[in-house]
């Protein structure tokens, strides 16, 4: 792609280019072609901001390198397990410390989230992404733009299997803790993760549709929810289909910075949601902002919480759903614990 230099150019070389792509034979030169790709593509926004057609044929070699990238791989990690490590990229030997190892993602330049990305849209058949380039490109000439985590989500959906729900524990629960796995649907950026990168989503009808334990008739409901999941209102769906009414709210303050699309988003809610009458048993009045720290572990809540919850409703049976360890004391629901 170095020879383009102006946009006639790229227009009559598209197709070549496209071609191009599918001979790719290394991760490296396929990260260099996406990285030529969307560089041209930066430049084309900024001056030719009138030229979608041309942003547009950028963004599909961008994303077709992309693909291209995530298939190879796919081939270098199956060499690799075959092989246990005595072979690299596509079969070829690498040294590294005076011993044949197979190249790592961070020494190829790649974080997890990336390749997860870049070997999730290889596995869209061909034909379902021209489908959605077709589509986009029609929505592109308004507001919309053909974008490489656009695809993303076309193919989650697209190859996305029915989740598999390990079993409820029997009996009623009058305590529950949740903090489900949101499904979210903004654009995915470069060098920060996603929940999709750390562990399976679910959208709002899969969590209406997923088992729910058992409650005694009153019960009480602590449930994390996001800034982005609570803007969008849509967790009321689950709520009602679990049988639950908000109640209050506790924000989380994270403390240092965390990532979001118009400021930096350090806080989290923790609504109280009731079934029946169940009113605190201990009334003590927590702060509605509790400022702690948070780790580096992928939404990992304080323990402090769980703590708060114990001192509110010291007695009934409680259950932590989506638990990632089981702790003393609770009942735990979900793949991680």
């Amino acid at each position: 792609m170095a020879e383009i230099i102006n946009l006639a150019d790229l227009e009559l070389a598209f197709e070549r280019k496209k071609q191009e792509i599918a001979s790719l034979e290394t991760v490296q030169e396929a990260k260099e072609y996406h990285a030529r790709a969307k560089a041209l593509l930066n430049y084309c926004k900024s001056q030719h901001k009138d030229r979608k057609d041309i942003q547009n044929k950028l963004a599909e070699l961008k994303i077709d390198a992309a693909c291209q990238g995530g298939q190879l791989l796919k081939q270098m990690k199956e060499k690799g397990e075959r092989d246990k490590g005595g072979r690299g990229e596509l079969g070829k030997r690498v040294e590294f410390h005076n011993e044949t190892q197979p190249p790592t993602l961070s020494g190829l330049g790649f974080t997890k989230a990336k390749s997860h990305r870049w070997q999730l849209i290889a596995r869209l058949p061909k034909k379902e992404r021209e489908k959605y380039y077709d589509k986009e490109k029609k929505r592109a000439e308004g507001d919309g733009e053909l974008t490489e985590s656009g695809l993303y989500r076309y193919a989650d959906r697209c190859l996305r299997v029915p989740p598999e729900f390990p079993p409820m524990p029997k009996g009623r629960f009058r305590v529950i803790y949740a903090d489900p796995p949101w499904q979210y649907s903004d654009e995915l950026v470069e060098g920060y993760g996603t929940a999709e990168h750390h562990y399976r989503t679910l959208s709002i009808k899969e969590l209406c549709e997923m088992p729910f334990p058992k409650t005694t008739k009153d019960a009480v409901l602590f449930l994390w929810i996001t800034s982005p999941i609570k803007r969008q209102g849509k967790y009321k769906e689950a709520l009602n289909s679990w049988g639950f009414i908000e109640r209050a709210e506790w924000i989380w303050n994270k403390l240092r910075h965390n990532f979001g699309h118009w400021n930096s988003v350090r806080h989290e809610y923790l609504f109280i949601c009731t079934k029946g009458n169940c009113p605190l048993e201990v009334q003590r009045l927590f702060p509605s902002v509790i400022s702690i720290d948070r780790t580096k572990i992928h939404s990992k809540k304080p323990e402090y919480f769980r703590k708060m919850i114990e001192v509110l409703y010291p007695s009934g049976r409680r259950i932590e759903l989506f638990a990632r360890v089981k702790t003393l004391g609770w009942d735990s629901w979900g793949n991680e614990a």
